[in-house]
């Protein structure tokens, strides 16, 4: 009995888990169409600025490792 239970109980769980809605999500709204639009494009502008630094940067050691020729 305890057994029949137990298979009862697991097959109403898979039954329940199977029933799930046809009904999808809908897409998030674009972040340009947010209240946040412009704090997203400074951020945006903020990190091509850092990027271009670190690029900078780079190019920089980079040309002080490399041996020169004198």
């Amino acid at each position: 009995m305890n057994k029949s239970r137990i298979l009862s109980a697991a097959s109403l769980m898979l039954v329940l888990a199977a029933c799930g809605s046809e009904q999808k999500p809908a897409d998030p709204a674009p972040a340009e169409n947010t209240p946040y639009a412009a704090e997203l494009d400074k951020a945006r502008g903020v990190e091509q600025t850092l990027q271009q630094q670190k690029d900078n940067m780079d190019q920089t050691l980079q040309e002080k490792e490399s041996p020169t020729a004198e």
